[in-house]
């Protein structure tokens, strides 16, 4: 029963992330923004040929380093925000974050 929650649960999570990153995309290609993206939905897609088998909490995208400010420019009208982390991690958080985050 929680396999099958957790499930479902995933799936909305997924179908809503997918969604958004339609959208984005979709805004970039209005400002021709060439753009590609990485992991989540597609990876999932590609892969498993469902979505909902791979879990995705972020999008991430790579675009070219000349359209960054306008990129930065269309995120912020569509309410994401720039989160700059500026505090040092000791070496049990750096090894952390390396093993946690490194794709």
């Amino acid at each position: 029963m929680f396999l099958k929650l957790y499930y479902k649960k995933n799936f909305l999570q997924m179908i809503k992330i997918t969604h958004e990153l339609i959208r984005i995309i979709e805004l970039f290609k209005e400002k021709n923004i060439r753009v590609l993206s990485l992991k989540g939905p597609p990876l999932a897609e590609i892969i498993y040929n469902d979505i909902s088998l791979r879990t995705s909490v972020d999008l991430d995208f790579l675009v070219s380093v000349n359209d960054i400010n306008t990129v930065e420019k269309l995120l912020s009208r569509e309410g994401y925000k720039y989160i700059h982390i500026s505090y040092k991690l000791s070496q049990r958080e750096y090894k952390r974050y390396i093993r946690d985050n490194h794709h």
